[in-house]
């Protein structure tokens, strides 16, 4: 104990021997830097406290795992060849990314599209073909239907306004042998139409085959001859054909949207009336003569039929 307190005594001898050694200006300079530590000490340590806490009544926010995918720079038609200015590499949360997407540009130039793809699309595996020669006609064309074309007009034909992928009604026409009645039904409804190609006149402005110029059916309907190629049902095949065949076909455009699917009423017949017989000829003048009516007067100019817009009437 009386070392202790003799330690004790020599330090408190040091501090004021030290403390004498300071002038009150020294002094007060060390006091101030003192209060500025302990000021500077005592921030942290409460900011530290407030930020800790602030943590943890604060969610954690989940971390948005990115990833990278082949987008459409531009629009892309069906069955076109792809090439690497289309494409650009952007990235996507996981969450989004579709299934069988690509991941890098490389290897997909020159392949072609199955579907059209729009700017901004993600291409995926499904939308594309893996070579050119599965990209032909035959792609276009739906399991459960055959492609068969038909010969229409600019008439028949809604004068060229068909494009491939719209869909239209079949309307099969003819006039029976009577020649006082003609028939019409819609045989078809809801066709795909899957191209529309002419076939009377090539690029270079040669006609096609034995050079006769239009078809019969453009001669009579007033147009430039062309095969519509629609997909149809295996068991209208023959309906189609044996119909092309025996009158004449005319296409219904159907709007994006109809209001009503299909028509219920799918025939309808036009009566003509009776053909007259032919007037005889006339005698010549030489054995010329004329009766007079029976009954009537003798002024041939008597009893005669005035017509007077579209209704006839009798008169003197």
């Amino acid at each position: 104990m009386a070392a202790q307190g003799g330690i004790t005594v020599r330090f408190d001898e040091k501090i004021s021997s030290l403390m004498e050694g300071f002038s009150p200006k020294q002094l007060l300079m060390l006091a101030g830097v003192a209060g500025l530590l302990t000021f500077v000490l005592l921030y942290w340590g409460l900011s530290r406290l407030i930020g800790s806490s602030e943590k943890l009544e604060q969610p954690q926010q989940p971390v948005v795992q990115m990833v990278k995918v082949v987008q459409a720079k531009t629009d892309i038609k069906a069955r076109e060849q792809i090439k690497e200015s289309m494409l650009q590499v952007v990235e996507v949360p996981a969450s989004m990314l579709p299934a069988g997407a690509f991941t890098e540009i490389q290897g997909l130039a020159g392949r072609p599209t199955r579907v059209a793809i729009m700017a901004g699309d993600i291409l995926t595996e499904r939308k594309l073909y893996k070579d050119i020669k599965d990209s032909g006609f035959t792609g276009v064309i739906p399991p459960d239907r055959r492609a068969m074309s038909v010969a229409v007009t600019d008439v028949t034909g809604v004068s060229g306004f068909m494009k491939p992928g719209d869909y239209v009604d079949v309307m099969f026409i003819t006039e029976k042998m009577d020649n006082t009645r003609i028939s019409g039904e819609v045989i078809l409804q809801n066709v795909l139409l899957l191209g529309v190609n002419s076939t009377a006149e090539r690029a270079d402005g040669q006609q096609d085959g034995d050079g006769k110029g239009k078809s019969d059916a453009a001669k009579a309907f007033g147009g430039s001859p062309m095969t519509a190629t629609l997909a149809i049902r295996p068991e209208e095949e023959l309906r189609l054909a044996v119909a092309a065949r025996a009158g004449q076909l005319y296409l219904a455009l159907r709007p994006y949207k109809p209001a009503n699917m299909y028509m219920l009423d799918t025939e309808y017949s036009f009566f003509k009336g009776r053909a007259t017989t032919s007037t005889p000829p006339a005698a010549p003048a030489s054995q010329a003569s004329y009766s007079p009516p029976s009954g009537g007067s003798s002024d041939p100019g008597g009893d005669m039929e005035i017509i007077r817009g579209t209704k006839p009437s009798r008169g003197k």
